[in-house]
């Protein structure tokens, strides 16, 4: 059996849409069974692939693999009734604020009907340091005059409840700040930061880090979100692509998982859907291999096919260029077999 499990290529192809065009381009490809299963890494398109129904607006619920019921909350891109409030463009980034995903994860709390709540951390346009989602939570946050936290109180019996149900599911393994390498600031430029907007990032991130020192895999995620759920909340935070890929595996037995992305770079290899792929296969002894648009400079991976050349122009017609690049790959992929 061949699973395709392809991400999102942004701005032109679905997870499915871009399973469907790989799957027609490789064909029969020797009578082998082919699967398409819907990917995501904790941002746009994870309450999909998780198999996940709206509940009154506000978050998601679903059954887990062992039969538990389960709510999860998106930090952005799912259509929901409070998400235009933390994906706005029209003010800067510093005033943005992620209270709203709080909201919504203490509603599901509220409820009691979950034994656990799991929040997606990724896609975001706010880069507040989780502190609104916090304050949604029922965190008391105390700010000096250039609103940079002086203390962060906890909201009683309900942080003990949030330790142990709540799981971030994270979209990339970077820390909140760094002197070098993947931060919460590498992804502030593509959030619309302006040189205001990054000295007071870099000014809040440092601040929460010397507030509430320590590791944080995961604490660059969401602008911060990452950050105030391993380090304040205290609770669980882990790649959302591989808790995601152990789902919709569930129960298969591939020898190849084919995976896919829209551009392979530096940031793939931090906790991304080609990433967890790329792990998965590598402890099961199966083969992996990648479908991209493009791919940059320094990215260390193996059965790579790109579409086109990192700096082209996107094809007017992203689906039958990704189905042409898989039919051109399929002499390659039967050897593999």
């Amino acid at each position: 059996m061949i699973v395709i499990a392809s991400d999102k290529f942004k701005g032109t192809l679905s997870s499915l849409r871009a399973g469907s065009a790989i799957c027609h381009g490789l064909g029969k490809l020797n009578g082998q069974e082919i699967a398409v299963v819907t990917m995501a890494d904790g941002g746009e398109g994870t309450a999909e692939a998780l198999g996940a129904h709206a509940k009154e607006g506000m978050f998601f619920e679903y059954t887990d693999v062992d039969g538990s019921e389960a709510a999860y909350i998106p930090s952005c891109g799912e259509n929901l009734s409070w998400q235009p409030c933390v994906c706005r463009r029209d003010i800067p980034l510093r005033q943005r604020t992620s209270r709203e995903v709080g909201v919504a994860i203490r509603r599901a709390a509220e409820s009691n009907s979950y034994t656990r709540i799991d929040i997606g951390i990724g896609g975001t346009l706010t880069a507040d340091g989780g502190l609104g989602m916090l304050e949604g939570l029922g965190y008391i946050v105390e700010r000096d005059d250039n609103e940079l936290p002086i203390s962060i109180k906890s909201p009683g019996l309900l942080a003990d409840y949030y330790r142990k149900r709540l799981r971030g599911l994270a979209d990339v393994c970077a820390p909140l700040y760094s002197e070098s390498g993947l931060s919460a600031m590498s992804f502030i430029a593509q959030k619309g930061a302006d040189n205001r907007d990054r000295e007071w990032c870099s000014a809040l991130f440092s601040r929460l880090k010397q507030i509430f020192p320590g590791n944080d895999k995961h604490g660059g995620a969401g602008g911060g979100i990452g950050f105030a759920l391993e380090r304040i909340v205290g609770c669980t935070v882990t790649s959302g692509a591989s808790v995601i890929l152990e789902k919709v595996l569930y129960g298969l037995s591939p020898k190849l998982i084919i995976t896919g992305e829209g551009r392979l770079d530096p940031q793939t290899i931090g906790g991304k859907t080609v990433a967890a792929v790329y792990d998965y296969a590598s402890r099961r002894g199966i083969a992996a291999m990648t479908f991209c648009g493009s791919m940059a400079d320094g990215v260390d991976l193996c059965n790579v096919f790109p579409c086109v050349q990192d700096g082209s122009p996107l094809p007017s017609d992203p689906y039958t260029t990704l189905l042409k690049t898989a039919e051109a790959a399929r002499p390659y992929i039967e050897n593999l077999l």
